[in-house]
C-alpha cells in the first residue's frame, strides 16, 4: 500500500483506465517470516534453523517490510548487535538484547533516526537530492548544488552510498537515486523544515537555470523546481522567463511524443501567466495556450483543452493567430463525438479562409470538382511540386483545416470527405506543396481507384509517398499509409506487398498516440 491515491503512478493509471487501456492490478504485500529467514540465512551464511529466532524478531519489529528489514539489519551490523566471532568463525548475536533494543515503530521514523546521525554536509547533499525528487538525479546537478570542494562531495556521496541512502542507477551520465521512495520522503519531511522548502526549491531552480546544465533533460527538473516555488516568483522578468522555460520544455516533450509531460509543463507555464500578459507577451501567451490544448487533447483531457483555448479566442487578434486553436477545438469536438458540430465549425472556418462548400453536397458536386482538379493535374508537372513550397500562410492554414476536417467528415458526411481532399489537391497544384498535401493527394488517389483509373491512382500514390519522404515528418504517415497501402495498392497488386508498410504505419501511429490511424 505504498502507492496511495495521491501518488503520481495512481493518477497515471487512472488516466489509462479512463482511456480504456487494459490494466491489471497486482498487489505485492510484505515478506513473510519464512522469506525473511531465508534472507538472514543467506546473508549470515548460516543454516536456516540458526537464524529462525532472529528472523522472527526482525519480522515482528518491521512487519516484514523489505526496506525496513534491510535498514534494520544494516543498523544491527553498524551498532555491533551482530558481530563476527573470529573464534567460532561465524556471526553471533544476542536474541534477547535485540528484542529489548529500541526500534522505531515505522520505517520513516527508523530512517529519520539514521539521518540525524549523519554529518551536516551529508544531510545537505541528501536534502538537495530529495528536493530534486524521488526520481534519479544527475551527479552534475548534485555537484553544482553542492557548491563546495569536489573532494568533500565525493567523500560524502560515497558515504551515503555505503549507508544505503543513495544508489547509483546510471553510469553515463552518472545518476543517483534513493533506493526507496520512503527514504526520499523521510529526508524531505524530516530534514528540511516546512517553512524552508519553498525557498530551497527556488534556490535550486535559479542555480540550475543560470548554469549550462539547463538543457536537454535537465530543463524538466528546473521547471519542476520553479513550480514548487511558484509563490516566491514575484519578479515579472523572472516569471516570464519561467513561462518561456515551461514552453520550451512542453514543446520538447511533445516532439518526443511525451504528451502527458508536455501537457504538465505547458499548463504549469500558464499558471505563471496573468491576463495583463496578453498585452505585453501576446505571442508567448498564444503559444502556451495553443500548444497546451493540443497536448491535452491528445492525452484525452478534452475539458482541460477547451479551458486552455478560451483565452485564445478571447484575446486572439487575427484569424491566423487563432488558427491552431480553432483546429484543436474542432478535433476536441470530434473526439467527444460531436461530429456534426465539428463539421459545422470547420465549414465556418473554411468560409473565413475563403473556401466555401455546398450545404448539402451530392455526388454531382464530387464529379464536378474531380473534373476540374483532374484537368489541372494533367496540365501540371506534379513532380515539380516536390520542390515548390507554399508561401501564402492563408493557403497553408486552409490545407491544414481541410486535413483536420477529413477525420470529422469521415464520420459525419463522406461526401464532404471527397470534396475536402479534392480542394486540398487543387490548392497544392496551384500554390505548391506542404506536409498536409500528402493527405489531400492520398484522398484523390482513392477517388481514382473508385473510378477504375488505376494508372492515375498509382501515379498519385507514388507522388504522395515521395512528398511524405521529402517532408521528413511522420505526423501524417499513419493516415497516408492506411490510404495508400490498405485502400489503393491492394487494388493494384497483392496485399502481401503492403504488409510491412502497414505494420510500420501502425507502429508509428501507436507511438504518436494516433488511435484513429495507428
Amino acid at each position: 500500500d505504498e502507492v496511495g491515491p495521491e501518488h503520481v503512478l495512481t493518477a497515471e493509471i487512472e488516466k489509462w483506465k479512463a482511456l480504456h487501456v487494459p490494466t491489471v492490478d497486482i498487489r505485492i504485500g510484505n515478506l513473510d517470516a519464512g522469506v525473511v529467514n531465508e534472507m538472514l540465512s543467506h546473508r549470515l551464511k548460516l543454516l536456516p534453523h540458526s537464524t529462525r529466532t532472529l528472523a522472527g524478531i526482525v519480522t515482528q519489529r518491521t512487519e516484514a517490510n523489505p526496506l525496513f528489514v534491510n535498514q534494520l539489519l544494516r543498523s544491527l551490523f553498524d551498532d555491533k548487535s551482530i558481530t563476527f566471532s573470529e573464534k567460532e568463525r561465524r556471526w553471533k548475536w544476542d536474541d534477547a538484547a535485540i528484542q529489548r533494543r529500541g526500534i522505531a515503530d515505522n520505517v520513516v521514523e527508523f530512517i529519520c533516526g539514521k539521518l540525524r546521525k549523519l554529518a551536516i554536509e551529508s544531510q545537505q547533499l541528501l536534502m538537495n537530492a530529495a528536493c530534486l525528487g524521488s526520481q534519479s538525479s544527475e551527479e552534475s546537478s548534485l555537484r553544482l548544488l553542492w557548491g563546495q570542494d569536489d573532494i568533500d562531495f565525493d567523500l560524502h556521496l560515497a558515504l551515503l552510498i555505503t549507508e544505503g541512502l543513495l544508489c547509483k542507477v546510471n553510469e553515463t551520465p552518472a545518476r543517483f537515486s534513493f533506493p526507496h521512495d520512503r527514504i526520499q520522503e523521510a529526508v524531505y519531511a524530516k530534514l528540511i523544515p516546512a517553512g524552508e522548502r519553498t525557498s530551497m526549491h527556488l534556490n535550486i531552480a535559479r542555480i540550475l537555470r543560470s548554469s549550462e546544465l539547463c538543457s536537454d533533460q535537465r530543463v524538466y527538473t528546473v521547471v519542476d523546481q520553479y513550480v514548487r516555488a511558484r509563490d516566491l516568483v514575484v519578479d515579472d522578468d523572472e516569471r516570464i522567463e519561467v513561462v518561456k522555460l515551461c514552453l520550451n520544455a512542453g514543446v520538447k516533450a511533445s516532439l518526443a511524443a511525451a504528451f502527458s509531460l508536455s501537457s504538465w509543463c505547458l499548463s504549469q507555464g500558464i499558471l505563471f501567466l496573468c491576463d495583463s500578459d496578453w498585452e505585453t507577451e501576446y505571442k508567448l501567451c498564444l503559444r502556451c495556450h495553443s500548444k497546451c490544448a493540443v497536448s491535452q487533447h491528445i492525452i484525452g483531457e478534452h475539458s482541460n483543452a477547451l479551458k486552455s483555448l478560451e483565452p485564445v479566442f478571447k484575446y486572439g487578434k487575427t484569424l491566423l493567430d487563432t488558427m491552431e486553436s480553432s483546429l484543436t477545438f474542432i478535433e476536441v469536438q470530434s473526439a467527444q463525438g460531436n461530429f456534426k458540430e465539428g463539421l459545422e465549425s470547420g465549414l465556418e472556418l473554411l468560409a473565413q479562409l475563403g473556401q466555401t462548400f455546398p450545404p448539402n453536397p451530392s455526388q454531382s458536386d464530387i464529379v464536378e470538382d474531380f473534373g476540374r482538379v483532374e484537368r489541372l493535374r494533367k496540365s501540371t508537372d506534379i513532380q515539380s511540386l516536390l520542390e515548390r513550397e507554399i508561401e501564402d500562410p492563408i493557403i497553408i492554414s486552409t490545407i491544414k483545416a481541410l486535413t483536420v476536417l477529413h477525420r470529422v467528415a469521415f464520420r459525419q458526411n463522406q461526401t464532404y470527405l471527397a470534396l475536402f481532399g479534392l480542394r486540398g489537391a487543387e490548392l497544392t497544384l496551384t500554390s505548391g506543396a506542404c506536409l498536409e498535401s500528402t493527405v489531400s493527394f492520398a484522398s484523390m488517389a482513392i477517388l481514382q481507384v473508385r473510378m477504375q483509373r488505376f494508372h492515375e491512382a498509382r501515379e498519385l500514390a507514388r507522388f504522395t509517398l515521395d512528398l511524405l519522404k521529402r517532408k521528413k515528418d511522420t505526423l501524417y504517415l499513419p493516415r497516408v499509409f492506411v490510404s495508400v497501402f490498405a485502400s489503393i495498392y491492394p487494388q493494384l497488386e497483392s496485399m502481401q506487398h503492403s504488409a510491412e508498410q502497414l505494420k510500420h504505419g501502425y507502429q508509428v501511429g501507436i507511438n504518436m498516440g494516433d488511435a484513429d490511424w495507428g
